[in-house]
């Protein structure tokens, strides 16, 4: 609030900038007591940040070291533009200061001393052998009796867009600029009684000397520090009864709307809609609005994140032997390529399966010479075609790909797991504590491949339940290298990509494994994408209660074509999204 308001009135300031708090470089300065000694061409600087606009008297004291015809020259930068220079004949025990005045704007200003003409001679005059120039300090004053106006930040624009024509009619202004401003915060209108209490906060500032402006500012912080701010509360039920379902109110189905798909606060529409009771009359024109706004990037980036486990990408390290070239650059365009995927599909309200089959991706050129695609040029992501290549949708893509992987080598492991619990919702259970690790000595490595390893390890009735779901699966994407690069031979040995999930389906490559999860796999896919969806809309873990929910949303998004926007209607409309029920405290 400090940043956004502009509470009082500029008035002038005197700051000391005092040697010993300069900065310089080594090599070309030293610290002496309270002042800078520079004996090499170097500068002497500092940074305040000025809070008012105006003219400011700026100056700087310095002395020199005296060796050869010239006096030491100091050249003054202000912001980094030169605004004077000195000659400094004083000595550096009785420095002179030097006194330059500039208008200046509000935010940070930079000082610098620079010595521009060093000079030394061995066989000078004893004391004069060596031309130093030495920096005790600045000093800052003002803004000075001519003051700038300062032009007022849009954000005060904002909440101030009403002022007081006279001192009796403060309090009344101050009580409607609170009111809009913290029914916007709380995302429903304030009360009365809450109103009154945020006013004796306003009442209490200006006892204490406070402005208008900073009287309305205590009272607005008071209000971000509400738990009305801070937690996403609901009105109860009336009477507060744990078995009583209840639609819950407009405003209430507005934050739930705002912070799924923007993941941020309603806007003035959804607010209006809400008070004029319309929004659920127009709840799906609503969702087609808000997705239409550069802020349902959150819902992309958050989601898919949270879902595909994507934000996963910011904490793996692929070993640079088996995965040369791999850098940040790399990274941010693998997490791009599936959120700019998801962002087309939903955009286009296109069938959900297509995250899966897609033939088709966005890479920039970073990326396409990563996958060996030709033609692409430049920082840009645009969309490319897939076909006559092996890739097909999200399974296809280096990010998923690479936070499947160890740091060394793939893993079938977490490939097969990935699929079954973020693709299918059918996770593995855990592994037990006894399960002996995969031999991954050199000389086993060399003699077998991993299909042979692992076909060992799972020999073990231990592990064999497990493995048999999760490895058939990692087989499939074996063609795929640790960071998602297509490879025929693993370590000098051929890739054998077949494999048969535990419910019988064979495959041989990538496409086939992909063909099945759309075929007989379809109707886990869509129910745990409308799981995962609607516990991301209500914040919670799902239910045993839910699971009716979760099949109708199915049924629902698939008759009405099955793409994503019709999943995201069938979660806004369903009884979770639009009803609460008492918590049963009185």
């Amino acid at each position: 609030i400090d940043k956004a308001l502009v509470t009082k009135a500029p008035k002038a300031e005197m700051r000391d900038l005092s040697g010993d708090s300069l900065k310089f470089e080594k090599g070309s300065g030293r610290l002496e007591g309270n002042r800078v000694v520079l004996f090499a061409n170097g500068s002497a600087t500092s940074e305040v940040r000025l809070t008012s606009a105006g003219r400011y008297r700026i100056m700087v004291a310095a002395g020199q070291d005296e060796a050869g015809k010239e006096a030491a020259k100091m050249r003054l930068l202000i912001n980094g533009k030169q605004a004077e220079i000195y000659d400094v004949k004083a000595p550096a025990e009785k420095p002179a200061v030097f006194v330059v005045e500039k208008t200046l704007q509000v935010g940070p200003l930079t000082l610098e001393a620079q010595f521009t003409n060093d000079f030394s001679d061995e066989k000078g005059p004893p004391g004069k052998k060596d031309r130093n120039l030495q920096v005790h300090g600045f000093r800052v004053e003002g803004p000075m009796e001519k003051v700038v106006p300062i032009p007022l930040p849009p954000t005060h624009v904002r909440v101030f867009s009403e002022t007081p024509k006279s001192a009796g009619d403060e309090r009344p202004v101050a009580g409607r600029t609170l009111y809009r401003f913290v029914s916007r915060a709380w995302r429903r209108p304030v009360t009365d009684p809450e109103l009154a209490r945020l006013l004796t906060l306003y009442d209490l500032g200006r006892k204490q000397g406070e402005t208008f402006e900073g009287g309305v500012a205590l009272a607005i912080k008071a209000s971000l520090v509400s738990p009305n701010f801070l937690f996403r509360g609901e009105v109860q039920p009336e009477p507060n009864n744990p078995a009583k379902v209840v639609a819950v109110d407009e405003y209430a189905l507005a934050s739930r709307l705002s912070y799924f798909l923007w993941s941020s606060i309603p806007d003035e529409e959804l607010l209006r809609l809400a008070y004029q009771k319309q929004l659920r009359k127009n709840l799906r024109a609503q969702v087609d609005r808000m997705l239409a706004d550069p802020k349902a990037a959150a819902l992309t980036e958050n989601f898919l994140g949270q879902w595909l486990q994507l934000r996963n990408i910011d904490g793996v390290n692929p070993d640079q032997a088996y995965a040369k070239g791999f850098d940040d650059s790399l990274r941010d365009a693998m997490r791009e390529e599936t959120e700019r995927l998801f962002t087309s599909i939903l955009k286009n309200n296109r069938p959900y399966d297509e995250l899966i089959t897609a033939e088709y991706t966005f890479v920039n050129e970073r990326l396409a010479a990563h996958y060996g695609l030709p033609d692409v040029k430049g920082p840009e992501f645009r969309q490319v075609s897939l076909k006559d290549t092996p890739r097909r949708g999200v399974l296809g893509h280096a990010g998923i790909l690479t936070i499947t992987s160890h740091p060394n080598r793939t893993s079938l492991v977490k490939r097969g797991k990935w699929v079954l619990e973020n693709l299918l919702g059918t996770p593995p259970p855990p592994a037990p504590p006894t399960v002996p690790p995969l031999d991954e000595g050199a000389a086993v490595a060399k003699s077998a491949t991993l299909r042979e390893r692992f076909e060992k390890h799972r020999s073990d009735p231990i592990c064999s339940g497990c493995h048999q779901r999760m490895d058939g699966i990692g087989f499939g994407l074996e063609n795929f290298d640790l960071v998602g690069r297509w490879r025929d031979k693993d370590a000098g040995f051929p890739v054998d990509s077949q494999g048969q999930l535990a419910t019988g389906e064979k495959f041989k490559t990538p496409a086939e494994l992909t063909g099945i999860l759309i075929g007989s796999k379809r109707h886990l896919l869509h129910e745990n994408f409308a799981e995962n969806l609607l516990t991301y809309s209500l914040g919670r873990g799902l239910e045993y209660y839910d699971k009716p929910t979760v099949k109708a949303l199915v049924k629902q998004a698939d008759k009405e074509g099955g793409g994503i926007r019709n999943f995201i209607f069938a979660v806004v409309e369903s009884v979770p999204f639009q009803y609460r029920r008492g918590d049963g405290k009185r």
